[in-house]
């Protein structure tokens, strides 16, 4: 286990504000993240924790706002939504420069990638994972934003259009800071905004709901949610569509157990009590968000400021335009049928 350095400035806060915590603490990175940086915090005595930060260097306007996010997870907590359990968050002046949260370290695996899910959990975990992915995303779209303290995270008219236009900004800045322009994300989003549909069902919206991104047990249990940095309302299917990219995305074939994109929406939808929903557009949207998220990722590494060294920068650039090419074929009526390979 390797030491972290620069995070000792956060151990006087650490030191009062963690029930029973015993300095001096260790710092170890998440692997995985390319956004927020994560680490693992232990005491002396063992007891562990999670701390989260913004990028040191490299931050696009409006995001990763760790206020937010605590907020966030501590709404969805209160009323037993599957999150760990937030402890405390630290202002700018509290020790590292930059606002961080605490929450509980939750016990469990993160399938980070493909063989990740392939080694790690039998067929029966595998289904067990993709049925509780989806029956918790509907949870979670099924909640009253007021009635739990978050009817002002976001304006719920209006979302796709907003949507295109901070994604479109982030994605010139990012192109801006890196020097590397996306011509097939701008032309994507130009077809993206002359086909807007009218407004579907909206509710909270995680922004980043994927196998990645939760906790499961051995057995696939779904046992928390992380990640919350883009959280918001606006357009479920949306969201939802985002989950369904992840899967289009992932190598054929499919491993034993794991439902296809169009099952997993197919159940999304009778869980939700929908019915007529045509995903194409949506995922196109959500292929192309990616992929300016992506582009935003790209640039904090050129600029030294990823959250990971595992991820290679340029590994980037080919599955952006693999996802505009899989939003492009979405487009033209075949999102569950799209011949792009995404073989990475």
């Amino acid at each position: 286990m390797t030491q972290v350095p620069g995070l000792d400035g956060a151990t006087p806060w650490l030191a009062v504000n963690l029930p029973g915590a015993r300095p001096p603490f260790h710092f170890q990175a998440v692997p995985g993240g390319s956004s927020n940086p994560t680490f693992f915090v232990t005491d002396a005595e063992g007891a562990e924790w999670v701390l989260r930060r913004p990028p040191p260097a490299g931050v696009l306007p409006s995001a990763h706002d760790m206020g937010r996010e605590f907020r966030v997870l501590a709404a969805l907590h209160a009323v037993g939504f599957p999150v760990p359990a937030p402890i405390g968050l630290a202002e700018v002046s509290d020790g590292l420069g930059a606002p961080f949260y605490v929450m509980v370290r939750v016990d469990g695996i993160v399938l980070r990638t493909e063989a990740e899910i392939e080694q790690l959990l039998d067929a029966a975990g595998r289904r067990r994972a993709a049925d509780d992915l989806v029956s918790t995303m509907a949870a979670l779209h099924e909640l009253d934003p007021e009635a739990i303290g978050l009817g002002d995270l976001g304006r719920r008219e209006g979302y796709l259009a907003r949507q295109l236009r901070r994604w479109s900004t982030q994605a010139e800045a990012s192109a801006a800071s890196s020097g590397v322009p996306q011509p097939a994300l701008g032309a994507l989003h130009d077809r993206l905004l002359e086909a807007l549909p009218e407004r579907g069902p909206t509710g909270i919206v995680h922004g980043d709901f994927r196998i990645g991104n939760v906790v499961v047990a051995a057995d696939g249990k779904l046992l928390a949610v992380l990640d919350w940095e883009l959280c918001t309302l606006g357009a479920t299917l949306a969201d939802t569509a985002h989950t369904l990219v992840s899967w289009l995305e992932y190598p054929r074939p499919l491993p034993e157990g794991l439902p296809t994109a169009r099952e997993m929406a197919d159940t999304y939808l009778a869980r939700t009590g929908q019915d007529g929903v045509d995903f194409d557009y949506y995922i196109a949207f959500a292929a192309w968000r990616l992929g300016c998220i992506l582009a935003g990722v790209h640039a904090r590494y050129t600029a030294g400021a990823g959250a990971s060294d595992a991820v290679d920068p340029a590994a980037h650039l080919g599955r952006i335009e693999r996802l505009a090419g899989l939003g492009r074929q979405a487009l033209e009526g075949s999102a569950f049928d799209a011949g792009v390979e995404f073989a990475r």
